[in-house]
C-alpha cells in the first residue's frame, strides 16, 4: 500500500511494483545510497523488513510516510 500511495504523490495510479521490497531491487546500484539518512526532499527511502516500506522524504530528515 505504500508504493501505492507513492505513486499517487508523483501523480501516477500505482508504483509500478508489488512491494517496496521489489521497488528497491529494480532500482540501479548507482542510484541507492544504502545506510544513508540523508535524503533529498522528493527522494524516496527504503526500509527493509517483509515486503518492506517507502516514505518521501521531505527533507530536514524528515518523511512523509
Amino acid at each position: 500500500m505504500c508504493g501505492h500511495t507513492r505513486g499517487l504523490a508523483y501523480g501516477f495510479p500505482a508504483s509500478g511494483w508489488t512491494t517496496a521490497y521489489v521497488h528497491w531491487t529494480q532500482i540501479p546500484s548507482s542510484f541507492k545510497h544504502a545506510g544513508n539518512y540523508t535524503v533529498p526532499a522528493g527522494g524516496l527511502a527504503f526500509f527493509s523488513g517483509g515486503a518492506g516500506h517507502v516514505m518521501i522524504s521531505i527533507g530536514g530528515g524528515k518523511f512523509v510516510s
